[in-house]
């Protein structure tokens, strides 16, 4: 697991500068409108993408046992299930235009519903990737697809094709990650056939989680829905380029670890060591998204200024409720990862029916109020969504999870104290350069920390939890088995 998660992370610093190199690039050639005809149209192509897999790959790579007649019938599944979307997003491209009212829409529609057919193609040798833990195979994909992806929007967009240029990312970028995986794997699939094992307790898994995939994603996407249909597509894309900046990079970091976390865990049989090592992963995971996302919530408009331009510093305050709502949610996130590991789909279902439902109500009622109230009525549900995710797990998945709550409180109140004097340091200048502003707050919330750290016991104590693991990082003394955590 260690030697997993030191390739995940070097591999993720690497997509996060990516982002950030085509947010600074796209977002000076193109503007918010642009965006936000894209966000209109993949929050819809999104629920296909949910659809093609629903739950398939996590219940494969969950399963303590998977032979080759099994995932070949996976792959055919979800090789159909992507064909048959991609024909599905073309027939009711129509619909989806007059809807929004936009006459662009449907044939944007049909280009980007193209990457289904390569994403049902490759989930199955990811599958394989991820069960032989080729985890240099898995992020050197995702790095090579992402980079060439973004070649082809900057290439594009400089070429004054306008929206068209971050259209086709997705699909260059699904095409290319399909080719290098289908090439690396080992295991390549056979015809389908009704020998060599049910299929019943996989589809049942991931019945349950696809449905709580589905409820999550109408919950995260509703802000965008909801602001495209009621305040168009300029104001979709303010908030749908905000949150992709934030939160793609905390996604870019999380999402991915799962790949070297959920395998792990799934094999820990023992309660004790299950919850030492939740506990071990929460303490860094925590530290590290707390920082960098109340430091961009208290910096946002030099933020936006130095990444995105002058054209998008009116979002600034739309940043900062973005950036708050989203510290809720990277702690929720490893709540996920325990749901996944325990195989209790079936209750993250329900978790998911009553906090995305009050997510989505928040994001409703904040639409009064414009823009502006539907990212904070959404973040509103994230963090109502946190003390309910450890509360749940508390009761259903045998976790000691008032240690973990306890924790991440710690977290805020030490991470949001850093950021106040980092904020008020730069507060005592006017700097005229976003850059030198940005510099100077991050240098003292850092040395902050450390002060914190040094003179306050329980601080310490995390500080030492944190040395712990990194020095496993380091040593690369972990295996598949978990017992180094």
């Amino acid at each position: 697991m260690v030697r997993g998660g030191t390739l995940v992370l070097s591999g993720q610093v690497i997509k996060v500068i990516l982002l950030l190199i085509g947010a600074a690039v796209l977002g000076r050639v193109l503007g918010p409108e642009e965006f936000g005809l894209i966000a209109m149209v993949t929050v819809i192509t999104g629920l296909g993408e949910l659809f093609r897999d629903f739950g398939l790959s996590s219940a494969a790579i969950q399963a303590k046992s998977l032979n080759r007649s099994q995932m070949s019938n996976l792959f055919w599944i979800n090789s159909g299930m992507g064909l048959f979307l991609a024909s599905c997003a073309t027939l009711f491209a129509p619909l989806v235009g007059d809807m929004y009212g936009d006459s662009r829409i449907p044939e944007i529609m049909v280009v980007i519903s193209a990457a289904f057919v390569f994403s049902g193609i490759q989930t199955q040798f990811q599958v394989d990737l991820t069960r032989r833990l080729m985890f240099p195979a898995l992020i050197v994909s995702e790095v090579v697809s992402q980079a060439l992806g973004l070649v082809v929007a900057i290439g594009l967009a400089l070429a004054g094709f306008g929206y068209w240029s971050i259209a086709l990312q997705p699909v260059a970028y699904a095409a290319i990650l399909c080719i290098i995986r289908c090439v690396w794997s080992p295991w390549k699939p056979g015809w389908p056939t009704r020998t060599g094992g049910t299929l019943i307790p996989l589809l049942r898994f991931g019945w349950n989680l696809g449905i709580a995939q589905l409820l999550n994603y109408i919950s995260l996407n509703s802000p965008t829905l909801i602001i495209g249909t009621r305040f168009g597509p300029t104001d979709a894309g303010l908030y749908s380029r905000l949150y992709q900046l934030v939160g793609a990079q905390m996604n870019q970091i999380l999402a991915p670890l799962t790949n070297a976390v959920f395998p792990v865990l799934s094999r820990i049989d023992s309660d004790r060591r299950y919850n030492a090592a939740i506990r071990r992963i929460n303490i860094p995971v925590s530290y590290a998204m707390v920082f960098g996302l109340i430091f961009v919530a208290t910096n946002s408009r030099p933020f936006v200024e130095l990444v995105l331009g002058d054209g998008w510093s009116g979002g600034s305050a739309m940043l900062s409720i973005v950036s708050i709502g989203l510290v809720f949610q990277s702690f929720t996130f490893v709540g996920y990862w325990v749901f996944l590991s325990k195989g209790i789909s079936g209750s993250l279902l329900r978790y998911n029916l009553v906090t995305k439902s009050v997510a989505l109500s928040l994001a409703g009622f904040g639409a009064f109020q414009g823009a502006l109230g539907v990212a904070f009525g959404y973040a509103l549900g994230l963090a109502l969504a946190w003390p309910i995710c450890w509360w749940w797990l508390g009761r259903v998945g045998s976790i000691e999870s008032l240690p973990i709550f306890v924790e991440e409180c710690r977290v805020i109140i030490v991470i949001s104290v850093c950021a106040l004097v980092g904020k008020w340091a730069t507060n005592l200048i006017n700097f005229e350069s976003s850059l030198a502003s940005l510099l100077i707050s991050g240098s003292v919330m850092l040395a902050t920390a450390i002060f914190i750290s040094a003179a306050v016991p329980v601080v310490r104590a995390d500080r030492r939890a944190m040395k712990e693991i990194i020095a496993l990082f380091r040593e690369g003394r972990g295996n598949a088995t978990g017992s180094s955590l």
